[in-house]
This record gives C-alpha cells, structure tokens and sequence, in this order.
C-alpha cells in the first residue's frame, strides 16, 4: 500500500462549515455516504447494500480527523486535514489516504467524485 495525498482550495467557506461536513455523520451523509452512523467510536458508512466500517483514530477539532477502515491493512487510514491560507483566506481540505500503487489513479478519481459532490451539496 502507498500513502498518496489530494489537495482541494475551495473559495468561500468557513472552517466550521466544512468542518461538520467531513467529521459528523450529518455531513458524511451529505457528500461521502448515502448513510453514516456512529457506534461506539466507529463510523458506519453504507451505499446500497455496500457497508464500511472505520474506526475513528484521532481528531483534533476544527483541524483533522484520521479513521482506519477494518477492512485494509494495520498501518492504513484515510484523513481530512483542513488549513487557511492567511493571505489568500482560501481554506484547502487535504486528503490522505492509501492504495495500491496500480490503483491510486482510480483512487483520486474517486476522491475527485466524492469532493464533486461535496461542492454541490454545500453550495461551495
């Protein structure tokens, strides 16, 4: 597995507002998963009959959140970072995540997708 990293600028949006959207079930519901759902400390994400348990690993509010999918490999995780450029005040949303080196294109374009509707579902 290698670890790969995306980076998006969005314009006009609060650090609070993008914030919820990728650290709340609510927000996760919006862009990520048709359904989300938190138990115990683990994060159930659910598209059609497709379910994908992670485990929340660390978060640090208004900052970071890291999950780990059971699924994957011990030393994997996906993470959404945000940060403000000071001059600009544009706020960018990092992605990590891990994939096989064959299968990172494909990735990111599902990153891609995803963060597609993230922008329609926010208005941003």
């Amino acid at each position: 597995m290698q670890q790969f990293k995306i980076e998006y600028v969005f314009k006009n949006i609060s650090t609070s507002i993008l914030w919820n959207l990728i650290s709340s079930t609510q927000g996760l519901e919006k862009w990520y998963a048709e359904s989300c759902r938190e138990e115990n400390g683990k994060f159930v994400f659910e598209w059609g009959n497709s379910e994908e348990v992670a485990q929340l690993l660390k978060k640090k509010e208004g900052e970071y959140i890291r999950f780990h999918r059971e699924d994957s490999e011990k030393n994997t995780f996906f993470e959404f970072q945000i940060n403000t450029n000071p001059l600009t005040k544009d706020v960018t949303l990092t992605i990590i995540d891990f994939a096989e080196e064959d299968e990172i294109e494909d990735a990111e374009m599902l990153w891609n997708k995803q963060i597609e509707e993230l922008r329609k579902s926010s208005g941003i």
